[in-house]
């Protein structure tokens, strides 16, 4: 049993560890349900920053370690082990439910700025759709030796509008959304749009 709470708190401390503040880390606001979490991006009433959620959470396992841990201590030195093998068990169960309570709010974060990134690049390929087809025809008709600049920049777009239809988080795509902006605005002069 031992064991058992050392592995337990070997994979609390990495899984805390491996939570990476995203991009909407600091906006979501969670509502608890018995059978789950809701998470907006404006404040409600009821709803608090998910962030403070999970430190309530953090903190509450640190306790709930820390509890193992002396009774762990007690039953090393053999002061009414039966008791407190009894303790210990409850304090196990509580820390795997408070662990997996934490692990729903995550997934639940995860999951909801997956959905806003998803729906997102979605609309960026829609409302980009036509602009594609006409740099792409662009590049195409277009004398290179007349306007080497001109073509290398219609080439660039081409290349990071495919690389945002690629992109995997907004990591990668905000960066690129940047970039798209920019060499939209220098080929202004000739699509007019």
């Amino acid at each position: 049993m031992k064991k058992t709470i050392i592995a337990m708190l070997l994979l609390w401390g990495f899984s805390v560890m491996s939570v990476t503040a995203s991009l909407y880390t600091d906006k979501m606001y969670c509502e608890l349900y018995p059978d789950g979490v809701q998470i907006t991006l404006q404040q409600e009433e009821w709803t608090y920053l998910c962030t403070q959620y999970l430190q309530a959470v953090n903190t509450l396992l640190r306790k709930n370690i820390d509890d193992l841990l002396t009774v762990q201590s007690y039953i090393n030195r053999g002061q009414d082990v039966g008791y407190r093998m009894e303790v210990r068990e409850i304090l196990r169960e509580r820390f795997l439910y408070i662990d997996a309570f934490r692990k729903n709010i995550e997934y639940t974060m995860s999951l909801f700025e997956s959905n806003i990134f998803t729906r997102l690049k979605d609309y960026f390929r829609s409302i980009i759709a036509d602009y594609y087809y006409t740099i792409q025809d662009e590049r195409d008709s277009r004398d290179t030796e007349n306007l080497p600049e001109y073509h290398t920049l219609v080439e660039e777009q081409i290349q990071i509008i495919d690389a945002i239809r690629e992109s995997e988080n907004f990591d990668v795509f905000l960066p690129l959304i940047k970039e798209y902006l920019y060499l939209r605005r220098e080929l202004l002069w000739k699509f007019e749009w």
